[in-house]
């Protein structure tokens, strides 16, 4: 009847099952930096200077963005830099932690990608630098925590504007220490073939002692049975 069903009922919730519940922190987004591989960069006041970063979150990404700042000359305040963002909920693959790329919008990704493979070229023309000028780039990413969401970020990065004459003496700079180093190598390998070759010949030279004595031992052995 129904009252003997409602009776079931509670004598079954009067032993309820007992367990722990653990709550999952909400962490920071993570940021692994491709390109470039230094935080100190000179280029020209006409470059284009790629970043392409990976972004990791547990729980989506909304936002990611570069931020920085100009400092025109030694003693300057810094002026901030324009703040270029894009949402990478704007995606073309699934939402299960795999590599994906910004496309068009799409509700079913819900709210947002784990995981975000992005690039940026920032061109530096456009800002009318002058030789001597510096920029720190930064590159931030926000979750979908409500009220305060939270950010992570790259490491800075300093832009100094030079003039092509010092990208040249730089580049041959360069040249001359791999010069160097590879000089250095094929020294040190024709240093080791000097110490290799004779330890050569004194194995050869063992092994063959080592058979004649085989055979004569052979021979010994097999005139006593005779």
């Amino acid at each position: 009847s129904k009252g003997e069903g409602a009776s079931e009922i509670n004598n079954r919730d009067s032993n309820p099952t007992k367990g722990d519940i653990e709550m999952e922190p909400d962490t920071v987004p993570a940021f692994t930096v491709d390109f470039p591989a230094t935080r100190e960069i000179r280029v020209t006041k006409n470059a284009r200077l790629p970043f392409r970063t990976t972004v990791k979150d547990d729980y989506g990404i909304s936002v990611i963005a570069q931020t920085g700042e100009i400092v025109e000359e030694e003693g300057k305040n810094p002026i901030p830099m324009a703040r270029y963002e894009y949402r990478p909920e704007k995606s073309t693959t699934d939402n299960a932690g795999n590599t994906i790329m910004i496309g068009e919008n799409n509700a079913a990704y819900g709210n947002g990608a784990l995981k975000i493979s992005s690039g940026y070229i920032l061109r530096i023309k456009p800002l009318n630098l002058k030789e001597g000028a510096k920029l720190k780039i930064q590159i931030e990413a926000l979750d979908y925590k409500e009220g305060a969401p939270n950010t992570g970020k790259t490491d800075f990065y300093r832009v100094d504007i030079v003039s092509e004459e010092d990208i040249r003496e730089e580049v041959t700079r360069r040249l001359k220490e791999l010069i160097r180093l590879l000089e250095g190598t094929r020294r040190s390998q024709q240093h080791l073939i000097s110490q290799v070759n004779p330890f050569n010949e004194k194995i050869k030279t063992g092994s063959a002692l080592g058979e004649d004595a085989k055979r004569e031992l052979k021979t010994h052995k097999t005139s006593q049975f005779k």
